[in-house]
């Protein structure tokens, strides 16, 4: 924890409220003690990090104080961001220096909590009172005594002994996902979705309890579900691969032939994920959406007004659509069984553990085309200089899994064209981004331009493979013909 903001750290105003007194913790603005100026604390973590992990950090730095993240809000105070915790060992909190006071949220100014309509302040009154909101379960005083209680009720107490410590990763009033360190053996983990706010987060809970339901070996083990809170209870399951160490060939190896047989065995169960809500990324299903999707991709490109990076034209966004029908019906002629698709297959959700590997947050999971898993995940391997060679590796042992259902002619033939589905696949997942009051925000547009300049280079790269075959066929002495490109090449 630092003192003052930095431009690699994010600011936040901590309201932190102690479950016993129900009084909020407060800074003094002067070291005298006759000064009754009061503040909020302010702190800081580093950016694009777990911030509740982080502010359980600072807490515990600055003050010496367990705590729990109830809820992490946006710019809603002229300090930055609002962090609302909750201090679990209330007895530390009485030797706190007198430059730190509790204070109930009545004598707490109201310019320390900019809120034009008191929806803030509101929401804090209630979770002092002790009010419950069914869609916010996780802002409330207790709520993870409630879950150390509930865990002996789900798992034997003679396989359990739960320690106090918990480690929060995501929070949220509606959004959990903490680690339960035990005295001996594995710690736990608890995952929760309660309110999604997006799409994707409620259909993780659906997505989870199915498929530890069919393919309980290739996910974290599930020992618990919690309806209620659409939460569910895992055992560890290992480091995710970027942590390993020392990172070995076997490992890469077990990756692509876990992913390979995870999917073979998804073959079956096609109809069954389709009906329990699994995203349809088949091939018809990526046509309608590219057709959805192709007025926002125009805006995208029209809004761009630097210099810095490449412009996608118009017609050549149309070409590219043309180029990924051509795609799409070359993938159709392989045949190759549709599967299973993560489709957010990042090192951080591959777990390696117990000499085997799972993978977990399902957030996004799908049906499509298999190679769609394997393309994702070498584009997120390739950015990690550890990591990156152990494409070939992964290519090799999934394609081997694979050999009895794919030959290797129709494997090298999707493999070649698969970046642009994979990129589509992606986009189209994600579409409630481009249907959200944020979708004309800066950052979404300039992320959408920067997937299209990948599927332009994906769309070039297809063209120049193809101008080549055609140029070997003409050179060809007695075959004088011409064939138009499937990939979009024109007479010339």
């Amino acid at each position: 924890m630092t003192a003052h903001p930095a431009p690699q750290n994010d600011q936040f105003q901590l309201i932190l409220v102690s479950r016993s007194t129900k009084r909020v913790l407060v800074e003094r603005q002067s070291v005298l003690e006759f000064d009754s100026g009061f503040s909020l604390p302010q702190i800081s973590v580093p950016k694009w990090t777990r911030w509740a992990l982080h502010i359980q950090q600072a807490i515990k730095q600055r003050w010496n104080l367990q705590s729990v993240v109830l809820d992490v809000l946006g710019e809603r105070s002229r300090g930055g961001r609002i962090a609302i915790a909750e201090a679990i060992d209330d007895q530390a909190i009485s030797p706190i220096s007198g430059h730190f006071a509790l204070l109930p949220l009545g004598e707490i100014p109201h310019f320390e909590i900019e809120d034009a309509d008191d929806s803030l302040r509101i929401a804090l009154q209630d979770l002092l009172d002790g009010k419950t909101n069914p869609h916010a379960p996780f802002l409330q005083l207790g709520w993870t005594n409630e879950l150390l209680q509930w865990i002996p009720t789900v798992i034997s107490t003679d396989r359990i002994d739960i320690d106090d410590e918990i480690e929060q990763f995501n929070a949220s009033s509606s959004h959990a996902l903490l680690k339960i360190r035990s005295r001996r053996g594995p710690s736990l983990w608890f995952k929760a979705v309660a309110e999604p706010i997006l799409e994707s987060a409620g259909h993780e809970y659906v997505a989870t309890t199915v498929l530890s339901n069919l393919f309980p070996e290739y996910l974290p083990r599930l020992l618990a579900i919690r309806a209620d809170w659409k939460g569910w209870l895992m055992n560890d399951a290992g480091l995710p691969i970027e942590e390993s160490d020392p990172l070995e060939i076997e490992i890469a190896d077990m990756i692509g032939t876990r992913l390979a047989e995870m999917q073979r065995a998804s073959v079956l169960q096609v109809d069954t994920l389709l009906r329990h809500g699994f995203i349809d990324q088949r091939i018809p299903a990526l046509r309608d959406a590219m057709l959805g999707m192709m007025p926002y991709f125009e805006d995208a490109v029209l809004s761009q007004r630097s210099a810095a990076a490449p412009t996608i034209e118009i017609g050549r966004l149309k070409e590219i659509a043309e180029i990924f029908e051509d795609v799409c019906l070359d993938l159709e002629e392989t045949e190759i069984p549709d599967t299973v698709v993560h489709n957010d297959l990042k090192t951080g959700n591959i777990l390696i553990g117990n000499g085997s590997c799972v993978f977990t947050d399902w957030a996004q999971a799908g049906v499509g085309n298999p190679l769609v898993a394997l393309d994702q995940l070498q584009q997120y391997l390739a950015q990690n200089q550890r990591l990156g060679s152990w494409v070939p590796l992964i290519v090799r042992s999934y394609r081997e899994h694979w050999r009895s259902r794919i030959a290797d002619v129709q494997f090298d033939r999707a493999l070649r064209s698969i970046r642009l589905l994979s990129i589509v696949t992606h986009l189209a997942s994600r579409r409630h981004w481009f249907m959200s009051r944020d979708c004309y925000k800066t950052g979404l547009e300039s992320y959408i331009r920067s997937l299209l300049r990948q599927m332009d280079t994906a769309a070039q790269s297809l063209q120049c493979e193809d101008l080549s075959e055609v140029i070997c066929e003409r050179c060809v002495p007695h075959d004088t013909s011409f064939r138009q490109s499937r990939y979009s090449i024109r007479r010339g």
